[in-house]
């Protein structure tokens, strides 16, 4: 039961708000726990050896945290923050390599980054813990964000989901389902559809590669993969909203506005970046000398490079791509990219450009997972016959199914601009535009309808379709 399917949609998230709108303000937090239970309880059933994943989790890093109670050490802290990884790279091993019957758990990456942030704050804190288990439980357990977050640190967490900053009103309700509609549109009627698009490319012209049909796989891998994560984030957003539970960072990703691997990585992953420099860069650099300046790039550059690829994947051809992508990083970071390209709109542009099919390449490598498939592609490669491959590709483009989703995407674009030009705080108190506020709800609701009446239908093949290619 993924958030994509009608089960959860139409059965779990009616059910349990309307149990969480009935219990009282001092019982929700209970309340929540209940329906995170439930929804993990529900998402396992096809494979119960998960079950024992995220309570294994939970109580390791429990015991870690009263370990650091009786012996605080940084070297100790560092290795109990280890371990949760290797456990999640022998999960993956077995999924990759090993029997086929079984289900990789969605949503353990996540968990094992929280995981990781509750060891390194009940470290940070000298004299006492930082909340209950009951905290703990809620914290790995915050299932909106199981996917690919928002990544959300404890402390942080701890402040939003205290009983008193719990906001459970009409207001959060309405914003949350306008939210997770949203994410539906983008990862059913786009993410999912472009996916399988990509498959008809790739299957058609893999033999007979031409530099046109590159181009094309090249745009659709990157808005694919971008509308997926992106339709996730919104949904895990909405979700949080709904509950009561408000992000303080949250930002509306746009495929349009990256000029550099940092500003793509930061906007798409929402809250990764700040859960690396908070536990990764900020501790290493602290005991950098002074007088080293490009060490901290170098530094802060394989740290976001590194956790950007395995936080997908973590097969060997994964690991060796973080070479590259790590020199990206270093660029953007040593030679301060973004700022200098902030007033220069011409290089910007073209900078994103590069930056969008660069991020597309990697896609791509992560997607086929064996590099020597691109090799005999590249190798294969002309540019001969490029009128009669332009007639096949219109020819694709011509079903109804992916006119549609090119609409679809284009105006949840414009959506999600309104929505987070409507949440400017110059306009939060004054309820201003309302025109435009209809117009944007109807808009959502029509969207919404069509996915739901259109694509769904065929939700066991869209579903899972993002799975056969990302392990996240």
């Amino acid at each position: 039961m993924l958030f994509t399917s009608p089960l959860f949609m139409f059965l779990f998230l009616p059910i349990s708000m309307c149990v969480y709108a009935l219990v009282g303000k001092r019982r929700r937090r209970i309340c929540l726990s209940i329906i995170f239970v439930a929804f993990y309880l529900l998402l396992n059933l096809r494979s119960p050896l998960n079950l024992i994943y995220l309570p294994c989790l939970i109580a390791y890093s429990y015991l870690a945290m009263k370990l650091l109670r009786i012996k605080r050490s940084a070297l100790l802290c560092a290795i109990l923050c280890i371990v949760p990884y290797l456990a999640l790279f022998t999960v993956r091993g077995i999924a990759y390599f090993g029997n086929d019957g079984f289900i990789y758990p969605i949503g353990s990456t996540v968990a094992v980054l929280f995981s990781t942030s509750y060891i390194i704050t009940q470290y940070r804190q000298k004299n006492k813990e930082l909340g209950s288990f009951l905290d703990l439980a809620l914290y790995i357990l915050f299932f909106p964000v199981m996917i690919v977050g928002p990544i959300v640190r404890y402390e942080d967490f701890l402040r939003i989901s205290n009983e008193d900053a719990i906001c459970f009103d009409k207001a959060n309700v309405a914003s949350g389902i306008r939210l997770f509609c949203i994410g539906i549109i983008k990862r059913v009627a786009v993410g999912a559809v472009l996916y399988e698009m990509y498959d008809v490319f790739f299957g058609l012209f893999y033999d007979t590669p031409n530099l046109l049909v590159t181009v094309f796989i090249l745009v659709t891998v990157y808005f694919a993969t971008f509308f997926t994560i992106a339709g996730y984030i919104d949904i895990g957003v909405g979700l949080a909203k709904m509950y009561g539970l408000s992000f303080e960072t949250y930002v509306v990703a746009d495929p349009f506005r990256a000029a550099t691997f940092s500003v793509y990585f930061g906007n798409l992953f929402t809250g990764l970046s700040l859960w690396i420099d908070d536990y990764l860069v900020h501790p290493m650099i602290s005991r950098v000398e002074k007088n080293k300046k490009r060490l901290p790039s170098f530094i802060r550059a394989v740290c976001y490079g590194v956790v950007s690829i395995l936080f997908i994947r973590s097969t060997p051809a994964m690991i060796a791509l973080s070479v590259p992508v790590v020199m990206f990083f270093y660029l953007a970071f040593r030679f301060r990219l973004d700022e200098r390209l902030a007033n220069r709109t011409g290089l910007r542009t073209l900078m994103t450009l590069v930056t969008m099919f660069s991020v597309a390449i990697v896609w791509v490598f992560i997607i086929l997972g064996d590099p020597r498939l691109i090799v005999n592609y590249i190798g294969d490669m002309t540019g001969e016959n490029s009128e009669y491959r332009m007639d096949q590709i219109l020819s694709i483009f011509s079903g109804m199914k992916y006119i549609f989703v090119m609409i679809i995407a284009g105006l949840s674009m414009w959506v999600s601009r309104i929505e987070a030009y409507m949440r400017a705080p110059e306009l939060s108190e004054k309820k201003a535009y309302p025109m435009t506020q209809y117009i944007s709800f109807l808009l959502i609701l029509v969207m919404f309808s069509f996915t739901v009446v259109f694509f769904l239908p065929q939700f066991e093949i869209y579903d899972y379709i993002p799975f056969l290619y990302l392990f996240i």
